[in-house]
C-alpha cells in the first residue's frame, strides 16, 4: 500500500485585488503518495502555481487543510514550517529565482550550504548535478550570461542537490525546446526511482503527461471531474 504524502482537502485560495475577491482555487481535493511524479496540468491562469505555493507552504489556504504525513500544515509556527521547507521540500520556480551576481555553480552551492551540507560535499554535489542537467562547461558563467534556457537547467539542479524528499517544479520545462524537456523530464523520473523522491509539477504541455504516475487538471481554479489516470 502506498504511503499518502500530501493530501489537500477542501482547498480554496482567495484574493483580494483593488475591491474584488478573486477565488484563484475552490475545493480543491487530492493525494501525493511517496515515491510518485504527479503532474497538475491546467492553461495559465488556472491556479497551478498557487496550489503548488500552498502545498510547499509558502502560502495558507483561505479554507480547507493540507496535511504532510497526516499533520495539518496551518498547525505548524512559522518558525516550524520555514525548518519543513529547509529540510524535506525542495523548489524549482517557474521565476528560476537565481542570485545574480553568482555563477551557476555559485546558486546551486548556496542552496547546497544552506540545506546542511559541508563545503566540499556542497561543491562536489552541485557540480555532479549541473553535469547531469547539461551545464558543466557553463558552471562558471554567471546568471546574465545564461540564456532563459540554461537559467531554468540551474534552478533544476539548485532544486535537486539536495535530495529532498518532495520536490515541487512550476513548469519546470517550460523554457526548453522538446530535446531538453525531455531530458529534463528523464533526469526528474531517474531521480525518483534511485532516491525514492516525490515530485509534483505543473505543465500546460501535454507531453508531460507520459512521465507522470498522477495527473490533476485544474480548470479555473477547480480539479476538473476526475483524475487523468
Amino acid at each position: 500500500m502506498q504511503e499518502t504524502l500530501i493530501s489537500v482537502h477542501d482547498v480554496g485560495r482567495r484574493f483580494h485585488l483593488g475591491g474584488e475577491t478573486v477565488h484563484a482555487l475552490a475545493g480543491v481535493n487530492l493525494t501525493i503518495n511517496l515515491g510518485e511524479i504527479v503532474l497538475i496540468e491546467g492553461k495559465s491562469g488556472s491556479g497551478k502555481t498557487t496550489l503548488l505555493n500552498l502545498m510547499g507552504g509558502l502560502d495558507t489556504p483561505s479554507e480547507g487543510r493540507i496535511l504532510y504525513r497526516g499533520d495539518d500544515l496551518a498547525a505548524r509556527s512559522q518558525r516550524e514550517i520555514t525548518r519543513w521547507r529547509r529540510t524535506t521540500v525542495g523548489f524549482i520556480f517557474q521565476s528560476f529565482a537565481l542570485i545574480d551576481g553568482l555563477t551557476a555553480l555559485e546558486n546551486v552551492e548556496t542552496a547546497a550550504r544552506i540545506g546542511g551540507l559541508a563545503p566540499k560535499e556542497a561543491t562536489d554535489r552541485s557540480r555532479e548535478i549541473l553535469a547531469r542537467v547539461g551545464m558543466s562547461k557553463r558552471v562558471d558563467h554567471r546568471v546574465a550570461e545564461l540564456s532563459g534556457g540554461e537559467q531554468q537547467r540551474v534552478a533544476l539542479a539548485r532544486g535537486l542537490v539536495c535530495r529532498r524528499e518532495l520536490v515541487f517544479a512550476d513548469e519546470p520545462t517550460g523554457e526548453l525546446d522538446h530535446a531538453t524537456g525531455r531530458t529534463v523530464l528523464e533526469i526528474l523520473r531517474s531521480v525518483v526511482e534511485r532516491r525514492g523522491m516525490t515530485i509534483c509539477l505543473t505543465s500546460h504541455d501535454p507531453a508531460v503527461q507520459s512521465f507522470a504516475d498522477r495527473v490533476y487538471r485544474l480548470e479555473d481554479g477547480r480539479l476538473a471531474e476526475g483524475e487523468s489516470r
